[in-house]
């Protein structure tokens, strides 16, 4: 079940993530900082966001056959 807690946690996080992958990505890559953090930062959201819907839907499953 996707709260809003945990919604505005990814979202701070995704944001986060970005500023400081176009902070550091900045001096090397200039002007392509901008899109290379952005690409990164998502890929690396939907890996997590990924692994927690498949341990949610892991759990809500055990919950229902102990029920």
């Amino acid at each position: 079940m996707v709260l809003m807690k945990e919604y505005l946690y990814y979202n701070l996080g995704e944001l986060a993530l970005k500023l400081a992958a176009t902070w550091l990505l900045l001096t090397p890559l200039q002007t392509n900082a901008f899109w290379g953090a952005e690409l990164g930062a998502r890929i690396i959201c939907v890996l997590g966001s990924t692994i927690l819907v498949i341990k949610e839907i892991q759990a809500l499953e055990a919950i229902e056959k102990a029920g």
